[in-house]
């Protein structure tokens, strides 16, 4: 049988694979022609000219903000489109309901063209594109905008964090205005680069249905501005049919009220009879846990439900008001080893003693009571100055603070004898030592020092009630209350002395004058008994729902109620503040994990501090 030639050639064809057979590739790159690379446009009707390369049946073009363009916004507006076939575009002035078109002035745009050959729709990145050719161009700088601030006035102030701002604008009129865009940042230069908590720009779009009247603009309360800070703003409308954009305005300042500080009731289902400390271990849990003078721990989440931890009523002496279950800590290792401190008065004979107790091993929110291991004693003559405060510093190391043995005035001069534990802050290892025992770190200042106490870390406290370590820059801050007329916060430093009895604050106590203050460190600020009569301790700010007190350390007064806040630099402080009369007898200040700070009051329950 014979067969034809073309029949052989449509057989041979047939059996070719058909990833072989040749396909169209897509156009190459289109040519731009105008405007030339980095022109600046004459005005905003300018047209985008280029060629096609054979066999183009669609184009797609983009116009958007160059990077990092100065004054640019964050995230264009630009213009895309998938197009037929032609050889321009032009640029268009804003028009209602045409975002995409809208071109700001002053700014430099990219604009690229890629060229296709589908015969369909081909959405952008489809293969049937070539390579993208493109050009730069700058829009025109235009005149300046008439607008001028109608609240708050330029340089004024207002009233709240979320503030409404208006303005009115001359020319263009009210009526031919398609919308505006604002700036509103702590930098005057509106660095659009510079986006940061600390000065951070917001760019919208005022319009109807936004904001009414429409040339305002609402604040939201979602992104509310921070407290006692200078802002600047400028405004630039954008008009209807074919007018141009405007330049942005002057630029306008204005300042927000300082944050007004108050508490909110934290675990308001919760009372509990003479508070004296609340602790949040790191462990996991989210669990608080709760000391009453009495010898009661109780343990409670978020909720706010309670039980009983421990109860050593039994052996907790509260015969003098200031005597009883003072100080709790947990050991840096609690998740794995179960260990907590307590500091509590104790009798016959009368002393305070710190023990370790541990965790039962088949119930983690109660503790075992038969765990406990005396670590210390510390016998004393009378039933007030007790101190009582445990933390564990950022070294590892348990502090605590004993005060001086009380009485009044400190009789038998315990402050300022090395020999003696009274009136100090001491700092021990309790870490893989027998249950029994500590270790006194060799670097303690008064190690080998003939009749000192090697456990001294500091000494010439009276009553150290309430110390913490600033979590960010490890500083110790103590609150000592004083004798008759004066209370104290000192920023303590190993191997220093505080002043206690030769001192009371920055005054000469014993002798009343000219006491000889050589070697004697001063406190970093003091009150007088007309503010208040015990000062309680307080810790530094580090969380963040209180951004105007970040930094500060925050202290009080149990008598008085009252509650203040200072900035110390390392060298000495750059603002005290009196944030609020609380109305509580404060009895500690609570820290939790995120940083938060409670008020706990004698009481009447546990607050927080809060920016109302």
């Amino acid at each position: 049988m014979k067969f034809s030639k073309l029949v052989i050639l449509a057989i041979f064809l047939a059996l070719l694979p058909t990833n072989i057979i040749p396909t169209q590739a897509a156009p190459g790159a289109a040519q731009l022609q105008s405007p030339p690379d980095g022109t600046q446009l004459p005005d905003f009707d300018a047209t985008l000219t280029w060629s096609n390369p054979p066999g183009t049946t669609q184009y797609y073009l983009e116009v958007i903000p160059y990077p990092s363009a100065p004054g640019g916004p964050p995230d264009g507006p630009g213009i895309t489109l998938v197009r037929n076939a032609e050889t321009s575009f032009t640029l268009q002035p804003p028009q209602m309901g045409q975002g995409n078109y809208v071109l700001l002035p002053d700014i430099t745009y990219t604009w690229r063209i890629s060229a296709g050959d589908s015969s369909s729709f081909a959405p952008p990145g489809d293969p049937s594109y070539g390579p993208a050719a493109q050009r730069t161009f700058r829009t025109p700088a235009v005149s300046s905008s008439g607008i001028t601030p109608l609240q708050p006035g330029n340089g004024g102030s207002v009233d709240n964090v979320t503030p409404l701002l208006q303005w009115a604008n001359s020319p263009p009129e009210a009526d031919q205005v398609f919308y505006y865009e604002i700036q509103l940042s702590k930098d005057s230069g509106f660095n659009t680069d510079a986006r940061s908590a600390i000065a951070p720009v917001y760019w919208e779009l005022v319009h109807g249905g936004v904001t009414n009247p429409l040339n305002s603009y609402q604040v939201r309360e979602e992104f509310p501005l921070d407290s006692e800070s200078r802002y600047f703003w400028r405004v630039r409308p954008r008009v209807q049919g074919d007018g141009q954009p405007v330049a942005w305005s002057q630029t306008f300042s204005f300042t927000t009220p300082e944050a007004r500080i108050g508490l909110q009731r934290a675990f308001p289902n919760l009372i509990f009879p003479q508070l004296t400390n609340m602790v949040q271990p790191n462990d996991g849990t989210g669990r608080f846990f709760a000391t009453e003078q009495r010898g009661v721990v109780r343990v409670f989440g978020a909720d706010g439900s309670a039980t009983v931890f421990l109860d050593i009523q039994g052996q907790v002496l509260t015969s003098n008001n200031e005597e009883g279950l003072l100080g709790l800590a947990f050991d840096p290792d609690f998740r794995n080893n179960g260990h907590f401190y307590l500091y509590y008065s104790a009798d016959s004979p009368r002393q305070n003693v710190v023990s370790r107790f541990s965790v039962r091993a088949d119930d983690p929110n109660r503790a075992d009571e038969s765990s406990e291991a005396v670590l210390l004693d510390l016998p004393k003559p009378f039933g007030n100055h007790n101190g009582g405060q445990l933390a564990f510093g950022p070294d590892g190391y348990l502090y605590l603070g004993p005060g001086d043995g009380g009485s009044g005035g400190d009789p038998f001069r315990n402050g300022q004898n090395l020999g003696v534990l009274l009136g100090k802050i001491l700092r021990i290892d309790v870490r893989g030592v027998p249950a029994e025992g500590y270790r006194i770190p060799p670097d303690n200042p008064f190690v080998g020092v003939p009749g000192a106490r090697g456990e001294v870390w500091a000494y010439g406290l009276r009553n150290p009630w309430r110390f913490s370590f600033d979590r960010a820059t490890g500083r110790m801050w103590v609150g000592d209350v004083g004798q008759n007329a004066w209370e104290e916060i000192d920023l303590v430093e190993k191997g220093r002395n505080y002043g206690w009895n030769v001192m009371e604050g920055a005054h000469c106590y014993s002798p009343s004058s000219g006491c000889n203050r050589d070697g004697l460190e001063l406190p970093v600020t003091e009150y007088s008994h007309d503010d208040g009569c015990s000062v309680t301790g307080g810790y530094v700010y580090r969380g963040n729902g209180l951004p105007s007190l970040q930094g500060a350390y925050i202290y009080g007064d149990y008598c008085s109620g009252n509650i203040w806040a200072l900035w110390h630099d390392g060298s000495r402080i750059v603002q005290e503040k009196f944030l609020l009369d609380s109305g509580l007898q404060i009895t500690s200040f609570a820290e939790d994990l995120a940083g938060e700070i409670y008020v706990l009051s004698r009481s009447s329950g546990i607050y927080r501090l809060v920016q109302e």
